[in-house]
């Protein structure tokens, strides 16, 4: 009985190894994934060009960046080209509020738009780490 079985075994695993097809070997070099994106792909659209009949107002945090950079500028013109630290351009904002009337926004605020007029960095002093801006 066991024989018979094993018989069956044999045939069917020797059909099997016969049908399978040995996978192909890419020469050195060649890659078997397609580098183009699928063919049914449909290309993407380029942006459409708008025009605004009205300004938009400026936000007051970009205003209030702008105005701390030109205050820093006119009082300390040899400060031009060096970095300068955080809590100096904090202290400088919150006087500038203050003699202009405004209230004072969050410096996150005014931090995110100085980083979007001049350059910012990580720099070391004394062994810690600060904040700086580049003034131009």
């Amino acid at each position: 009985m066991f024989a018979r079985a094993a018989q069956r075994f044999a045939s069917l695993s020797v059909r099997h190894r016969e049908e399978v097809a040995p996978t192909p070997v890419p020469p050195p070099g060649l890659s078997l994934v397609p580098s183009s994106p699928a063919p049914n792909r449909k290309p993407r659209r380029s942006p459409a060009r708008v025009f605004r009949l009205y300004r938009e107002a400026e936000r007051p945090a970009a205003s209030h960046a702008r105005a701390l950079l030109e205050l820093v500028r006119q009082q300390c013109p040899e400060a031009f080209g060096q970095w300068i630290i955080v809590s100096d351009l904090q202290r400088a904002y919150s006087e500038l509020t203050k003699r202009e009337g405004w209230t004072e926004l969050s410096w996150c605020v005014i931090g995110r738009e100085l980083g979007k007029l001049t350059r910012r960095r990580t720099v070391k002093r004394q062994g810690r780490r600060y904040i700086a801006y580049l003034l131009r």
